[in-house]
């Protein structure tokens, strides 16, 4: 797990959510000005079906990974902490929870708290836009596999593209968090 003080400075967040209600439109301010609705979680979730909700999700973790980048501003090698921290702000800002990383070996664990408890797809959902967020920011080929949702939290292992099959294979074997973690270390 990280540990210590986020030291780094990032861009003001004081002016990102704005709601004109006099319009009838909430916007997102962070990387690229972007129009959000406001729509109840367990109606967004009926919503997610099919190859549809995976593009959704990897067009929302772009936008999410695009906002980690502009909270980073000019700051060209963040540490992981600092990373987190803006990849944590960024979902806080869309309503989607927010986020600590764990390491267990190579392995990276994401561990969402806060989200909506909207069934497994709205998990699943989650665990794509972090690896899509996650990709976008440090332009590696990375998924996000549910390892368990429970409550209003969710587990997320970072993989590479390549390990994602295999481990989402496990994962739905009914193999445990350990259990993944050490298949995916060699054990």
């Amino acid at each position: 797990m990280f540990h210590g003080v986020v030291t780094a400075t990032m861009h003001d967040l004081s002016g990102a959510f704005e709601a004109d209600l006099s319009a009838g439109r909430l916007t997102l301010r962070v990387g690229a000005e972007a129009r959000v609705l406001a729509v109840p979680a367990s109606v967004f979730a009926t919503l997610l079906t099919g190859d549809a909700a995976r593009l959704a999700a990897e067009q929302v973790g772009a936008a999410v990974g695009a906002d980690v980048k502009a909270l980073l501003g000019a700051d060209e090698d963040p540490s992981p902490e600092t990373v987190g921290f803006a990849l944590s702000a960024a979902l806080a800002l869309r309503g989607l929870g927010t986020l600590r990383l764990e390491r267990w070996g190579d392995a990276l664990l994401a561990v969402l708290e806060g989200v909506a408890h909207e069934g497994p797809a709205f998990a699943s959902f989650l665990a794509t836009v972090v690896g899509a967020a996650v990709a976008a920011v440090t332009g590696s080929p990375s998924r996000g596999v549910l390892l368990s949702a429970s409550g209003a939290e969710a587990k997320v292992l970072l993989v590479h593209d390549e390990a994602a099959a295999a481990v989402a294979a496990w994962v739905a074997e009914g193999q445990s968090q350990s259990a993944v973690l050490a298949r995916l270390h060699g054990g």
